[in-house]
């Protein structure tokens, strides 16, 4: 009834001009998913180096006010320091480890443990979209600037 129809052969440009949309549909693939990953490249350990001042980690806001300054040092030991308006804080440190795209801080000492109890070791995603900001992810991120 109806005739077959046969698909017709691509002319030689139109050929050329899918091959050059599909290398720029790959070029601009490449700068809009391959370009904003390199801008949040992993650090290293020396990358951490120096003092962070943020938000508590785990702040509900129940304390009121409150701050966190971690600092790390190139030996894969930190200290870190949290202090709540009406809650007290924390004075501790240990380990820190990098392990892919997360950090593994392990406290050691606490002089504060006593009343509160050692924090326990705590795994978090992380990363730098520059220099001075370091940015620690659970279920929510913490941004931390270098101080």
């Amino acid at each position: 009834m109806f005739a077959a129809s046969r698909p017709r052969a691509a002319r030689p440009r139109q050929r050329v001009a899918t091959t050059l949309l599909g290398a720029h549909l790959a070029l601009a693939l490449v700068f809009a998913f391959a370009l904003p990953m390199l801008a949040f490249a992993q650090p290293g350990l020396g990358d951490l180096v120096g003092r962070w001042l943020g938000p508590a980690l785990g702040d509900t806001g129940q304390c009121g006010a409150a701050y966190a300054e971690f600092m790390f040092t190139a030996d894969g030991q930190f200290a870190y320091v949290q202090n709540t308006e009406a809650c007290g804080g924390i004075d501790g440190g240990g380990v820190y480890s990098i392990d892919g795209q997360s950090i593994h801080v392990h406290f050691d000492h606490c002089s504060t443990c006593a009343v509160y109890g050692t924090p326990p070791d705590v795994v978090e995603s992380y990363r730098m979209p520059d220099r001075d900001t370091l940015m620690l992810c659970d279920v929510r991120c913490y941004t931390f600037r270098r101080e």
